[in-house]
């Protein structure tokens, strides 16, 4: 006879969530400032990391070690606490020229030498030495190639063909498991990278995004953010600073590009507020419609997993295999990168203490948003209806599906236990990535029922009032081995 089944349908937790790889992503002042908290945005888990060449390497005589050592202690806040206390991760470039700073040449080569023979055997070292050192390293999230132009945007000067090929083969054998992304849509054509928009919402450049990566489906394998220039390009529609961006009609401009571009984070507007150097001394805002403006925002940007029903049987016992099935769908913008695992888990009620684990057989990667935008940058700004409303997908999100059999220990006593799930990061295999439901608990877990071992449960559903708020939980992080 097959065992009785529970369905549970969580309700959906509509706030914004400060979830991995996602959402407002801080600029990388803190990490030289250290007068600046490492997380001074609220919902970032994102910080970019600009780095000179000749800080990590100024003669060829230095080791890879002096990289290593730089960004030990740059990853790091005021007290020498790393990213990974604070669940963030960082994006990392590198620039040879910083206008305003000057060239960041290594001594021992010629400035503005972007072609010679030295140059490329210089730099195919270089990236062979950051592959070593970033590829497997859980602190980077993604990293940008950079290196060619100022700031390392690719422009002034712009990346030669030859320079695109040698730095596309470099960035693709030296990180195979990161992902990596481009200044220029357009560029790098025979590559399957991301794209970092510098000049977010501020030129019709975003076309060329739509045109080019959305075109050739780039952004269902690549992730696809940047930052918008609030000192360059049209800012009539996005907004003249990072608070403005925050309230409307700015934030409905701002967020329809994130979704036509299926974008997964954006720098420089999480500097709203206390934070904002473009906003004029003396001015005020609404600080409360601010706070809101900014959840708006970050709710969606990149992807956002609603779980629509979970099902399990009522009572298990370790002599026989039982199925658990679980309903998702993505009401992001964008997919999630990495194979991350989808842990099921019983944890005591009592004790806390979770007895078991097991792990879905699903790819969280495979969870598309929806897809298709109306309209597009012309004559300087977007469509009037752009500033009205966040619009809709012309093609929704699907539902999808996760089921898979497990078996639990022989020795597992009996008793009734706590069902939940769980999206592991896989630097410690520690609970991170949360679904945007109510059914939570501090340390990343949804608990979905009660389930009998060897017995019937008294109850099934979970009363609410043992939920946790999810926007206040800031215990998440991950190890490094």
């Amino acid at each position: 006879m097959a065992a009785e089944t529970v369905t549970i349908f969580p309700v959906e937790h509509t706030g914004a969530i400060r979830n991995p790889m996602m959402g407002l992503m801080e600029r990388g002042r803190p990490l030289y400032d250290k007068s600046i908290p490492l997380d001074y945005n609220p919902w970032s888990t994102l910080i970019h990391s600009y780095m000179a060449w000749n800080d990590i390497e100024n003669t060829e005589a230095d080791g890879i070690d002096k990289i290593h050592d730089f960004c030990e202690a740059l990853w790091r806040d005021k007290d020498g606490v790393g990213v990974e206390t604070f669940n963030m991760k960082v994006v990392p470039r590198i620039f040879l020229n910083y206008p305003g700073k000057g060239m960041c040449w290594p001594d021992d080569m010629d400035k503005e030498d972007y072609e010679s023979e030295r140059f490329n055997a210089r730099l195919s070292r270089l990236v062979e030495r950051l592959g070593q050192l970033w590829n497997n390293d859980p602190r980077v999230a993604f990293v940008q190639i950079g290196i060619i132009g100022q700031w390392g945007e690719h422009h002034h000067p712009y990346p030669t063909k030859a320079q695109q090929i040698l730095l596309g083969d470099l960035f693709t054998k030296y990180f195979p498991d990161k992902m990596i992304s481009i200044r220029y849509a357009g560029t790098f054509k025979d590559y399957d990278f991301g794209g970092y928009w510098d000049s977010f919402g501020c030129s019709s450049e975003g076309n060329d995004y739509d045109s080019f990566f959305n075109g050739r489906q780039t952004w269902k394998r690549q992730i696809m953010h940047g930052e918008i220039s609030y000192n360059f390009g049209s800012r009539i529609n996005i907004g003249m600073t990072a608070t403005d961006s925050m309230f409307v009609p700015h934030r409905y401009f701002l967020i329809n590009e994130v979704r036509r571009l299926h974008t997964s984070a954006l720098m420089w507007v999480a500097d709203y507020g206390e934070y904002d150097e473009e906003w004029k001394p003396g001015n005020t805002w609404d600080e409360e419609e601010l706070q809101r403006g900014a959840a708006i925002v970050q709710r969606n940007m990149g992807y956002r997993f609603t779980l629509l029903s979970f099902t399990y049987p009522k009572q298990v016992s370790p002599e026989n295999n039982f199925t658990v099935r679980f309903e998702v769908r993505n009401d992001g913008s964008a997919p999630f990168y990495y194979d991350w695992p989808v842990e099921l888990s019983l944890k005591d009620p009592a004790s806390g203490e979770i007895v078991w684990r097991g792990t879905f057989e699903t790819d969280i990667r495979e969870w598309m948003p929806g897809n298709g935008y109306r309209g597009e940058w012309a004559a300087s700004r977007y469509p009037e209806e752009w500033g009205e409303s966040i619009l809709e997908y012309e093609s929704p999100p699907d539902v999808y599906s996760a089921e898979s059999t497990f078996k639990l220990p022989e020795n597992i006593p009996a008793g009734e236990y706590i069902i939940s799930l769980a999206v592991l990061d896989s630097a410690g295999n520690l609970p991170s990535l949360r679904f945007s439901i109510m059914n939570y608990q501090t340390g990343g877990y949804h608990p979905m029922g009660y389930v009998g071992v060897g017995q019937e449960p008294g109850v099934c559903e979970i009363d609410s009032v043992l939920f946790d708020d999810i926007t206040a939980d800031r215990t998440l992080r991950y190890v490094l081995d």
